[in-house]
């Protein structure tokens, strides 16, 4: 494992020296939770250590991701580097983290929402890490995983009967030799009686032309909290 991947492993068991890696002002989301400051991300793996399988890892100068495994499923960390510290940090796990969900009001805001051209929003400009090769691959490979219609396969989350009309989102993306690495946000509609979107993240990883070798991560500790949350909308009007 490389220096960054050990210090990132360290942090997750509760090694106070792994406060190294973390800026001052570095920001923390997933698997329910969602917090500000390396301190106050410390403590929390200080006083709930995690114990995870590494499986592999990929690094570029901005951006760097894992892939592990622990007692539930798989697992994954998408790291924004500024000046080799971890600036923003997402933690993608099969079970919430230990804390309070954080109340929140639902703004609509995707005038597209009603899913009319289902696609995958993904702007290739945006990633600068991404070889040209990827561009098509890592959409086609969203398309495939979250597009009604076009998927060969279920939704890889213990909460897909509770999810339709996913929309992929991808967020970061970056490629390291033949491989290539993605970072989605993933909004859907509840199939509940309660209605309302959810959004959670997903994290790819893909290593040829086909999608036989695709590790994917759900982040269904994040999936959890927003079905057991009650859909809040506000609407701003023009005075």
């Amino acid at each position: 494992m490389s220096n960054l991947t050990d210090a990132l492993f360290g942090m997750l068991s509760g090694t106070v020296g792994a406060s190294r890696i973390l800026l001052h002002n570095c920001r923390f989301e997933g698997a329910g939770t969602s917090l500000y400051g390396a301190e106050a991300i410390l403590e929390l793996f200080r006083t709930h250590p995690l114990r995870l399988e590494f499986l592999e890892a990929m690094q570029g100068e901005r951006t760097a991701t894992i892939f592990a495994q622990d007692a539930q499923g798989p697992v994954a960390l998408f790291a924004d580097l500024y000046a080799g510290h971890i600036a923003r940090l997402w933690y993608l796990a099969p079970t919430p983290l230990p804390g309070d969900s954080h109340e929140r009001i639902d703004v609509p805001f995707d005038p597209d929402f009603g899913y009319l051209v289902p696609s995958v929003a993904f702007e290739a400009a945006d990633h600068p890490e991404l070889s040209a090769a990827h561009v098509t691959r890592i959409a086609a490979a969203a398309a495939h995983l979250f597009l009604a219609g076009e998927s060969a396969e279920p939704i890889r989350s213990r909460f897909a009967p509770e999810i339709t009309h996913c929309r992929p989102h991808v967020l970061r993306a970056f490629s390291q030799g033949d491989a290539a690495a993605a970072l989605m946000i993933v909004t859907a509609y509840r199939t509940s009686d309660q209605p309302g979107p959810v959004q959670f993240s997903a994290a790819l990883r893909l290593g040829d032309d086909s999608f036989r070798d695709l590790l994917l991560v759900v982040d269904d500790g994040q999936c959890a909290r927003e079905l057991e949350r009650s859909w809040r909308p506000s609407f701003v009007r023009n005075l």
